[in-house]
């Protein structure tokens, strides 16, 4: 017998198999892949003189397995990591980027139909999605916004979790973007039934892939600065060990090089996993923050053998404040914990909220009480 197998009704025997009896070892001509079309296939028997009988045979679809990967991006008003009843989603219009599971560019497309996007056609494998660093530059569509930081947030998007943030945590979206962990799409081992979706009903993606072949969990909420706090400001010199940062002869504040390491901790010392370096100058901040207490780190890794703070101590002045929250100013903050290049240098516990210290000097923006991100001075 003989058995064919092309896209083309004429037949090029793209594929086909043939054997002169059954003792014979079939014979092979595939094509490199079938993708998704329309074939024709055809059969045909010999008789024992191997003279060729009729061929009959007709038409088959050939369908490729597609994935999709959505869902959905809103304005968390309480910064809580959930979607709740009355909050809005993004304007049309936001920049979503789709990355390889090592962070390499993939596809980019833009927020529709009230704050949804889908990347569709996708194989099996890891994949990472990101909120465009552009969006949240002064003249994108979320100018200053930051990433939702509150409990519900899910930090593993393979839990299949859905109606909550999957944005990693970053100091600045305007640099960095917000970018989701690794994702890994498995046909028919995707979540169904989710929502909201773009096209209303529960798992559908609109494109018509099968529920179970769509990811329509990957939300990102985030937070306006209005509805947020921050945390800075400088790493000073204390020559003389007064606990009082030096100021050179133009009156300006001396600070450290570029690039020391920061740590941002809950107020009982465990990580948020959130961390930053100093501009020039000596600047940092950590913004887009909820309220709670805090501490912040100089890394311990800053004083060891290499590092840009090795020849370094911590300030032990009289003027030194162990509670931050007595808002002094220009004065340092750091506790006296043990050899920083073992423990780092680390500051007590800041209550952050409401009510916060205003018009303080020396800022990254240079205006008094600014931290450069539009975080309100109150």
């Amino acid at each position: 017998y003989q058995v064919e197998l092309d896209d083309d009704p004429l037949f090029n025997s793209l594929f086909r198999v043939n054997q002169s009896n059954k003792t014979d070892t079939p014979v092979y001509s595939p094509v490199a892949q079938i993708t998704e079309s329309k074939y024709y296939w055809r059969v045909r028997m010999f008789d024992y003189n191997r003279n060729p009988g009729p061929w009959f045979g007709g038409k088959i679809n050939v369908q490729e397995v597609n994935l999709s990967l959505g869902n959905y991006v809103w304005v968390d008003a309480n910064n809580n990591g959930m979607v709740d009843e009355g909050e809005a989603p993004v304007p049309d219009g936001v920049v979503v980027e789709l990355l390889d599971g090592a962070g390499a560019s993939l596809d980019r497309t833009t927020t529709t139909f009230n704050g949804f996007y889908l990347f569709k056609g996708l194989d099996n494998g890891e994949y990472r999605v990101r909120l465009a660093a552009s969006n949240f530059a002064e003249e994108g569509l979320l100018p200053n916004y930051s990433h939702s930081s509150g409990t519900a947030q899910e930090k593993d998007p393979n839990s299949d979790g859905d109606q909550n943030d999957n944005g990693l945590d970053t100091s600045d979206p305007a640099l960095e973007g917000i970018t989701s962990p690794k994702i890994a799409m498995i046909e028919g081992e995707e979540p169904i039934e989710e929502m909201p979706t773009q096209a209303g009903n529960p798992g559908d993606d609109g494109n018509g892939t099968t529920d179970s072949h769509s990811n329509l969990t990957v939300d990102f909420g985030v937070v306006s600065p209005e509805n947020t706090y921050s945390i800075g400001n400088f790493i000073g010199v204390d020559a003389n060990n007064d606990g009082q940062i030096d100021l050179d002869d133009k009156g300006k504040p001396v600070g450290l090089p570029k690039g020391v390491l920061l740590e941002l901790l809950f107020g009982d010392g465990t990580p948020t996993g959130r961390t930053t370096t100093t501009l020039s100058g000596g600047y940092y901040i950590f913004a887009g923050l909820s309220a709670g207490s805090y501490r912040v780190r100089i890394a311990a890794s800053n004083f060891a053998a290499g590092g840009i703070l090795v020849k370094y101590g911590h300030s032990t002045g009289s003027d030194q404040e162990s509670d931050p929250n007595n808002n002094g100013d220009q004065n340092d903050n750091g506790l006296d914990e043990g050899s920083p290049s073992s423990v780092g240098i680390r500051s007590g516990i800041i209550l952050l909220g409401d009510d916060e210290p205003i018009n303080e000097m020396t800022t990254e923006s240079n205006q008094a009480g600014q931290d450069g991100r539009t975080t309100p001075d109150a």
